[in-house]
């Protein structure tokens, strides 16, 4: 009883493979005078050594051109008669024959008629014979699907890539259609590692989904609810897609861009065809970006450690915050802007993808302050203001640091500032080339985007002034009394006044506030653009220089 059941098990399992294998021509779609290539495809549960199949078609919309082979292993005959296509796909070496699962047997390719008619061309499969591998072969049972060559003027392509600045590139999705329609959906696909999906965006009153599947695919469904936008030629872009580009020099200059999956739908939510192209980005055509001098541009101050209590609260929102009330100040001394959009601000610690990058148009005027905070909502900081994504880098560390700016584009830094500090709960400014903490020199603990006010110190002055005052008085009235002593003793060891030690004195108390170091050159490039002398030779001690200024209103002896 157990072997009768075995046999019929077997012989249900066998009907059920013979009836799931399929040959099958996939739709495709076409304008009028264009060549496309419709798929033939064979599903098989069992190996296959020969296939046959008859096709009919409509002379006055299409003409076949050739069969376009996809798999070697069975050899592609045709004979044409038409309206009729009779094809074998036959192979010649039995040992050979198509292997159990999916296989894509090649296109069969057609011209679309200039004058076609739009809409659907039917291919019609009759005559289906499949054979297997044994010798001599036996049929196999199979179901033929055959659809049809949709010819149509609806179309979607990508424009012309538009780049928006060094970094950011716009590539607006075209729609051309007659037809009425209430959605679109495709997918993008590219290959390239150095692009990155950044935002979709219309300017349409469609409302705009995507998705990215993988990091080199976005899929994108734009539809109007309304159902009454009707796209032609002159309309604006459907969907513009934004792209962050980061250079690679291994990286092709054209960048491939692939659209797939595509669906349209009339308003009644029918599915229209639609055809779609690829497109490209020309990495050769980002803007020229000036040449920029960061010579005047400084960090003036840090926060590295805010206070602990409210007093901390250095971007001003309310709320203390050992990261995000941390800032760097950015300060341009010289008489031309700066510009620093797409430049890369952060500590050393971090990769440069995780870096603040500034936004594009991002001006640095004569004067001018820029502060980035590590996040928060800064309120009543003056000049410009910028946020990190909760900290500056990894954070800056209390007891030093280096902060880094960065050309992203070109990834070489452009200004580098290492701190130390031994100073607590308050920011660093710099003082003859050190770091200090800004209530030495400053009132208050900080003062992001203004210039830190100067200490009052007018009426200590005033006292000094007075107490200088008084002291030179005694010091008179002493020399005096000691004169007079001297020469009412007749003492011979009188000395004569010393000229020498008065001149001293007076170099002692002169006035230098007004002088700073300027500028200091400890390393000197090691090739000729080290000459910082110009006396035409590079040396490593000898064109090390200091530069000394004075700012003040008098000369300095």
């Amino acid at each position: 009883m157990k072997y009768v059941s075995v046999v019929i098990t077997l012989f249900c399992a066998s009907q059920l493979v013979a009836a799931e294998t399929r040959l099958t021509l996939a739709e495709t779609v076409g304008a009028p005078g264009d060549t496309v290539g419709v798929p033939i495809v064979l599903s098989n549960t069992q190996a296959i050594s020969g296939i046959s199949f008859s096709l009919e078609y409509a002379p006055s919309a299409i003409s076949f051109l050739r069969i376009d082979q996809t798999d070697l292993a069975l050899t592609p005959f045709v004979r044409e008669n038409a309206p009729l296509l009779h094809f074998v796909f036959l192979d010649t070496i039995s040992a050979q024959a198509l292997a159990t699962g999916e296989h894509k047997l090649g296109h069969l390719m057609f011209a679309i008629k200039e004058t076609a008619a739009v809409g659907k061309s039917a291919l019609t499969l009759s005559n289906l014979d499949l054979t297997d591998k044994n010798l001599p072969p036996e049929r196999v049972q199979g179901i033929a699907e055959a659809a049809g060559i949709w010819i149509t003027t609806n179309g979607i392509r990508p424009g012309t890539a538009e780049w928006v600045s060094q970094k950011k590139v716009k590539v607006d999705l075209n729609l051309v259609t007659d037809t009425p329609i209430s959605g679109i959906q495709f997918s993008l696909q590219w290959h390239a590692t150095t692009l990155a999906y950044d935002t979709t965006s219309t300017t349409t009153s469609w409302r705009v989904f995507s998705h990215e599947p993988d990091e080199h695919t976005v899929r994108i469904v734009a539809a109007d609810f309304t159902g009454e936008r009707a796209f032609s030629s002159d309309t604006s872009p459907v969907v513009s897609v934004h792209f962050r580009y980061l250079p690679n020099q291994n990286d092709p200059q054209i960048l491939a861009l692939e659209l797939g999956d595509v669906l349209m739908t009339d308003r009644a939510g029918e599915s229209v065809p639609v055809l779609s192209s690829n497109g490209e980005i020309n990495t050769a055509l980002r803007p020229a970006r000036p040449a920029v001098s960061f010579d005047d541009l400084h960090i003036a101050e840090i926060l590295s450690d805010p206070a602990s209590s409210e007093q901390g609260d250095a971007n001003g929102d309310g709320t203390r915050h050992s990261r995000e009330d941390e800032f760097i100040e950015l300060v341009n001394r010289g008489d031309q802007p700066i510009d620093l959009s797409g430049y890369l601000l952060s500590d050393d610690d971090v990769a440069l993808d995780k870096m603040f990058e500034f936004p594009d148009s991002t001006i640095i005027a004569p004067g001018e302050r820029i502060v980035l905070f590590g996040g928060g909502q800064p309120q009543g900081i003056p000049g410009q203001v910028y946020t990190d994504d909760g900290s500056i880098g990894n954070g800056l560390t209390n007891s030093g640091d280096l902060i880094l700016l960065i050309n992203s584009v070109a990834g070489d830094t452009v200004l580098s500032v290492a701190f130390e500090s031994n100073a607590k709960d308050q920011s660093l400014v710099q003082q003859d080339g050190t770091w200090v903490g800004h209530s030495t020199l400053y009132t208050g603990r900080f003062s992001p985007g203004a210039a830190s006010q100067p200490i009052d110190t007018s009426d200590n002055d005033e006292s000094d002034e007075n107490a200088d005052e008084n002291a030179g008085d005694e010091s008179m009235d002493e020399s005096t009394d000691e004169s007079t002593d001297g020469n009412a003793n007749g003492n011979p060891g009188d000395q004569p006044t010393d000229e020498s030690s008065e001149s001293t004195d007076e170099k002692t108390n002169r006035d230098i506030r007004g002088l700073h170091i300027e500028e200091i050159h400890a390393d000197p490039a090691s090739s000729e653009q080290g000459d910082a002398n110009g006396d035409g030779t590079r040396h490593s001690r000898e064109d090390e220089f200091i530069e000394l200024v004075n700012r003040g209103d008098q000369p300095i002896d």
